[in-house]
C-alpha cells in the first residue's frame, strides 16, 4: 500500500512539473511567431500544386469585373473572352450613343415642339413616340449590358475552376495515377440522343 501511495504521488508530481513547464514554454512562446510558423509551413497540396499555373476562381472574377473577359482569357480562353469583351463593349457603346441621341432629340426637338405647339399638338407626339423609342433602346442596351458582364463574372468562376480541375487530373495522369479513381468514363465516346414521342 505504501509503495503505491508513493507511486500515485510519483506520478501526480510529474504530471505537475511537466504542466508547469509546459505552461512556462507557452508563455515564453510569442503567439503571432507561432501562428508565423504555422502560414509559412506549406501544406502537400500548395507543394503539390505549386508547379501548377493554377487560377483562383474569385482571381477571375475579379479580371471579368475589371474588363470583361479578362479572367477567360486568363485561363487560356482567348476567343471566349474576346467574345464577352466585343459583346459588353458593343453593349454599352450602343446604350451610350442611344442615350446621347435620346437626350438631344429631346432637348432640341421635343422640347422646342412642345413650347411652341403643346404637349397634346400631333407634331409633339410624333417626336415624343421617337424620343421614347431611343430612350427604350438605350436602356435596352444597357440592362443587356448588364446581364452579358454578369454572365461574364459567372462564367469565368466557373471555367477556372472547370482549368484547375482538367490541370490536377492531367498531372495526376503523368503520374500514373489509376484514372478509374477520378469516377470518369474516359473510354466512352459522348453522344447526344433525342426521343420524340407522339
Amino acid at each position: 500500500m505504501a509503495r503505491l501511495s508513493k507511486c500515485c504521488l510519483t506520478a501526480l508530481m510529474t504530471l505537475t512539473a511537466v504542466g508547469a513547464f509546459a505552461q512556462d514554454a507557452a508563455e515564453l512562446a510569442d503567439p503571432d511567431d507561432i501562428e508565423a510558423t504555422r502560414n509559412a509551413t506549406p501544406t502537400l497540396a500548395e507543394l503539390e500544386d505549386a508547379d501548377l499555373d493554377l487560377v483562383h476562381p474569385y482571381a477571375a472574377v475579379v479580371r471579368s469585373a475589371i474588363v470583361p473577359g479578362w479572367g477567360q482569357a486568363r485561363i487560356g480562353q482567348y476567343v471566349q473572352g474576346t467574345v464577352f469583351l466585343a459583346v459588353t463593349g458593343g453593349l454599352v457603346a450602343g446604350w451610350f450613343i442611344k442615350d446621347q441621341q435620346f437626350r438631344d432629340d429631346y432637348d432640341h426637338l421635343y422640347l422646342p415642339a412642345v413650347a411652341e405647339h403643346g404637349v397634346t399638338s400631333a407634331e409633339a407626339k410624333a417626336i415624343y413616340l421617337d424620343v421614347n423609342a431611343d430612350y427604350k433602346l438605350s436602356r435596352t442596351f444597357l440592362i443587356t449590358g448588364a446581364i452579358v458582364w454578369a454572365y461574364s463574372l459567372i462564367d469565368a468562376y466557373v471555367d477556372a475552376n472547370i482549368y484547375n480541375a482538367e490541370l490536377r487530373a492531367k498531372r495526376l495522369l503523368e503520374q500514373g495515377s489509376d484514372p478509374r479513381l477520378f469516377q470518369l468514363n474516359i473510354d466512352r465516346e459522348p453522344s447526344l440522343s433525342v426521343n420524340v414521342a407522339f
